[in-house]
Formats: structure tokens, C-alpha cells, sequence
């Protein structure tokens, strides 16, 4: 436990009890979602019979029920008069305190740090989110601590971080951030997190293009445990397809202190069966039968995890390259075209020349960088090698403050907390918007904010 008396974390501890105090005094939502059995379905849904109108209205999309073997029709009510349903819900409320586990290796660099976490708080027994997550953050720990009883030490410091309080306002990585906020901002070079890192047969990643490099990488290097061929990698299964950073603590590294981060995970993929989320069952014996069954995702999770890790606090030079977010910003841009968002009302040749201008300064940093990558210093002066090594510093410098480059002091869209200008916060299962500013005044055609929001994005080009 640990004691921040600073303005931020005091004003941040308050955000957090009044949110607390708020759930007990009723003024959040208040209609519960709870799972049932399909007993108990049968019983609620076949008594609509007749009813509203059915289903079937309304689309292909709402005719996967499969209860109608048991006589439900799917009508959607309203329900007919005299029937009434009573919940009685017996809800823990207490106030408690919780708990970050933080555990370090030092690097012989001390000023570039590589932090690897989960959280490891649930609703319910959580065996997927966050226990999958969790277990495969203790393989990796214990990987790397068999490692260094063996000799062996890393160029750049790791954190590992177990976080509690995810689940209510991610305030167990809020408050830990905010407390170290500064040194964090000077010295991450990345967060690599993992919610749910087994539930399901479908590989997800989320990340910022500075990394997209590590996580192809990785999942170069180790096999699909659902192999359609022999031999499959994670990524020919996958495909490649990376979407905008966030998830779960990751959004409190991106929104308060700007460091890159990515988060992954395999879920369920189209047809597989469904992920208990946040439910009394997602439990251990939904995962060993159901959700992973031999644990091989677990597994395979562990591996890449540690392989991501190992990519960045090991080589001299960063594993990072600016050329990806040049690339993937003109993506975006794509995007909001084909989406038909584009309008001669909001002039966008400012950012599409800022994004070439920096297609070529990326190209050519990155080239820089592969040269002192795949160069070894022959001099045996202590000069040349000084030179090698400030080069060398210099450059992991750049990559590292390459994203903060992107913070905006204001906040986003009227949020005090959400400070980068590219991302928006998000949760492992949803895909988030890129440039959420400038994609929402476009799509709300409030040409005048997006001109501004236009404008913001190019002011940290």
C-alpha cells in the first residue's frame, strides 16, 4: 500500500469515492444484468408468447435464440397485465481497500522502463476476465525469474503490475499512475497488458502503431494452438489486424501519461461457444471444459507475452518504428472516406500533408535506426564507442517520446482524464474509434468543431 498526499491523486481519490458513493445511493443505473439458466429463460420469455411484436420483425440478426424447440415464440412484449417479476438481489456494498503487487527487475538502462500488467479483480470468480489474463501474467514472471537466477539481466528495467480496482474506474492503475505520473512520462518506454487472455479461439490485438512491430513479431514466432494446417503461427490463423490502443488499465497509461501500450487476448471467435463475461459462470469449470480445455491458449498467451516483453527490453536499439503510425494514420484517413465522412466543408490538406511530411521524417528516422540496429562498433576507442552509444540513446529517446507527442492538456471531447488526441478509451471486446474528435464532429456534421479538431490533431504533428 502506499500514501499520495499530491493535489492529482487526492482530487482522483475523491473522483473515485463519489463514484462509490454514487453506485450506493442509486443514481447509476440501476436495472440488473444477471445470468440465468435456460430453465429459468423458458419459464420468463415463453409467458411473452403472443404478446408485441415477434422477433422475426426485426431481422435475421435477432432469430439465434434456440428456444423454440421449448415453445417460445420471441415476442417482445409488453408483457400481459397481471404478471409481474420480482428480483431480490443481495449485493455486497463495502468500502475496502484495495491493492497494486508491483514487482521490478532492474535493467542496466534505468531511465527506460518496459511495464507489463493485468488486473486481477472480478465480477464473480472470473476466470477468464481477469483469471486467464492473470495466470499467464504469473508464467511470465516466472519466466523471467528463472532467467535471472541464472545469470541473466535486461537492458531496460520491467515492472510487473498487478492491478486491483479495474473493474470499478480502473482506479488501481488511476491512482498508481497518477502517483508516479512524471517519472512514468520520462521513462515508459511501453504498457503491455492482458485482460482476458484465453476464453475463445479468436486472436485479438490493440495497439499503438509504435508497436505494432512487437506484436507481428511475436505471433511470427510461436504456433496456433487451432491450427488449420500444420505449422500455423498465431498470426497466419490471425491475419494481422490491429486496432486503436486501449483496454481495461491500458486506457490509463494511453489517456493520463500518454505511453504507448498494447493489450491482447484469444475470445470466442463465430460460433464457438459464448464467453460467460461477467457472470457467476466464468468460472474454473466453464474454462477447463468450455473456454480452454488443456489450457493451450493460456499457454500460447504466456509465450507471447514474454516474447513482446523480451523484444523491447532487450535489443540497443528500440524495437519501435514511427513509419507504422505514419502509415496507419493515412489508414484512418481511408476510413473516415469510406465511411463517406469527408466533406468539402472541413479543408483536411493540412493534416494530409502533416501525415506525408512525416511518412517521410518516419522513413527516414527509422532508417537511421536499422543502421545503428545492424551496425557493431569495430573501433576499440572509447570515443567511437561513446559516439555508437549516444547515437543510440538519442534515438530510443525519440521513440519514446514520439506518442506523448499527442497529448492535449484540455481533454478530449469535454473528459478531463482523456488527454491523447489519436485514441479513445476502450474495453478489450469493442473496437474504438481513431481520432475520436475529428470522427465524431464529422459524422455529427458539425463542420465547425471539426475543423478544430482537424487543427488539434496536427498541432503535436
Amino acid at each position: 500500500m502506499w500514501v499520495c498526499n499530491s493535489p492529482a491523486c487526492t482530487d482522483r481519490v475523491l473522483f473515485a469515492k463519489n463514484y462509490l458513493e454514487d453506485f450506493k445511493d442509486g443514481k447509476l443505473p440501476s436495472i440488473p444484468c444477471i445470468p440465468m439458466s435456460s430453465v429459468d429463460a423458458i419459464q420468463l420469455l415463453s409467458k411473452l408468447n403472443g404478446h408485441g411484436p415477434s422477433a422475426k420483425e426485426f431481422g435475421d440478426l435477432w432469430q439465434e435464440g434456440g428456444l423454440e424447440y421449448y415453445g417460445v415464440n420471441y415476442n417482445v412484449g409488453p408483457s400481459p397485465p397481471g404478471i409481474s417479476l420480482h428480483i431480490s438481489s443481495h449485493a455486497d456494498l463495502r468500502d475496502t481497500q484495495i491493492h497494486n503487487v508491483i514487482g521490478t527487475i532492474p535493467g542496466r538502462i534505468t531511465d527506460e522502463v518496459v511495464i507489463v500488467g493485468n488486473h486481477r479483480d472480478a465480477w464473480g470468480p472470473g476466470a477468464g476476465d481477469p483469471g486467464s489474463g492473470s495466470a499467464a501474467l504469473n508464467e511470465v514472471v516466472r519466466s523471467f525469474g528463472v532467467a535471472l537466477q541464472q545469470g541473466w539481466r535486461p537492458e531496460r528495467t520491467i515492472i510487473f503490475a498487478s492491478f486491483e480496482g479495474e473493474e470499478f474506474l480502473q482506479v488501481g492503475s488511476l491512482l498508481w499512475v497518477t502517483k508516479h505520473l512524471e517519472w512514468i512520462k520520462s521513462t515508459a518506454v511501453a504498457y503491455l497488458n492482458v485482460v482476458v487472455a484465453a476464453s475463445g479461439g479468436h486472436f485479438h490485438a490493440k495497439a499503438s502503431p509504435l508497436l505494432y512491430s512487437t506484436i507481428l513479431s511475436a505471433t511470427d514466432l510461436v504456433l496456433s494452438p487451432n491450427q488449420t494446417s500444420a505449422g500455423q503461427t498465431v498470426r497466419d490463423v490471425w491475419g494481422g489486424n490491429i486496432t486503436p490502443a486501449g483496454s481495461g488499465d491500458a486506457n490509463r497509461f494511453v489517456h493520463l501519461s500518454t505511453v504507448s501500450t498494447l493489450d491482447f487476448g484469444f475470445t470466442p471467435s463465430l460460433g464457438e461457444p459464448v464467453f460467460p463475461y461477467h457472470t457467476g459462470f466464468d468460472n474454473f469449470e466453464w474454462m477447463d471444459k468450455i473456454g480452454d480445455p488443456g489450457w493451450n491458449y493460456h499457454v500460447t498467451s504466456a509465450k507471447m507475452w514474454s516474447l513482446m516483453t523480451a523484444n523491447l527490453v532487450e535489443p540497443g536499439v528500440l524495437n519501435m518504428n514511427v513509419t507504422d503510425y505514419a502509415l496507419a494514420f493515412q489508414g484512418w484517413l481511408e476510413e473516415l472516406k469510406d465511411h463517406d465522412l469527408m466533406s468539402p466543408k472541413v479543408d483536411l490538406t493540412i493534416m494530409i500533408d502533416a501525415i506525408q511530411r512525416l511518412l517521410a521524417a518516419a522513413s527516414r528516422f527509422d532508417g537511421f535506426a536499422d543502421s545503428l540496429r545492424n551496425s557493431h562498433c569495430t573501433k576499440s576507442t572509447s570515443w567511437a564507442r561513446d559516439r555508437r552509444g549516444s547515437a543510440i540513446n538519442g534515438v530510443n529517446k525519440v521513440y519514446i517520446a514520439f506518442e506523448r507527442q499527442f497529448y492535449y492538456d484540455g481533454g478530449i471531447n469535454g473528459h478531463d482524464d482523456w488527454h491523447h488526441v489519436v485514441f479513445t478509451p476502450s474495453a478489450w471486446h469493442n473496437t474504438p474509434l481513431p481520432m475520436p474528435g475529428l470522427w465524431k464532429s464529422l459524422s455529427l456534421q458539425d463542420w465547425e468543431i471539426a475543423q478544430v479538431r482537424h487543427s488539434l490533431a496536427n498541432i503535436y504533428k
